[in-house]
């Protein structure tokens, strides 16, 4: 699938960057947020609560819609928008990226052999099944392939380049590998 790529650009902040990424976060649809402070970090479904900005140095609120990330680096926060727009700049790939945990239906949780406290993830909605596996949907946005037949000098450069352009937290969703996306 072909698509745009609009609200990449990096907004610089002093004073007001919680009320800006307020504004900027997804409405409408289910949300998550991930929000990272020097005491843990929290993943919780997003339903616009207060956040403890002074605590928090990063994060990011995703949906299907778009997502808004922010990294507070000394007195300056940085804020991202990232969302599709019509256009054919990029070609989009969808990736489930697992995080730790099978489902067990006995305590309703998600477990880990290997990891002895595993932290909270919030609730997914929707059918679960003993040992699915907790993801975030992921869209990956690759640039277009070349179109032209290229001189050995340009397809090299073409080559070292990075495959992923822009990526973007799109669901909080689980399921196995066999489930298609």
């Amino acid at each position: 699938m072909m698509v745009g790529l609009t609200g990449s650009q990096a907004e610089e902040i002093e004073h007001g960057a919680e009320a800006r990424i307020r504004e900027l976060a997804p409405r409408g649809d289910a949300a998550w947020i991930i929000a990272q402070s020097l005491t843990g970090i929290r993943f919780e479904k997003w339903t616009d609560f207060p956040l403890p900005f002074d605590e928090i140095f990063s994060g990011r609120i995703f949906s299907k819609s778009g997502e808004v990330r922010w990294l507070r680096e000394g007195g300056m926060t940085t804020v991202w928008k990232l969302q599709e727009s019509p256009g054919s700049d990029y070609q989009r790939h969808d990736e489930r990226y697992y995080l730790w945990g099978l489902y067990r239906r006995a305590s309703g949780r998600f477990t880990e052999d290997v990891v002895r406290d595993l932290p909270p993830y919030p609730e997914i909605g929707g059918a679960k099944h003993e040992e699915d596996r907790p993801y975030i949907l992921v869209h990956e946005y690759l640039p277009e392939p070349p179109t032209a037949l290229l001189d050995e000098a340009k397809l090299m450069e073409a080559l070292n380049q990075p495959r992923i352009a822009a990526h973007r937290f799109v669901e909080f969703k689980c399921g196995r590998d066999s489930d298609g996306a």
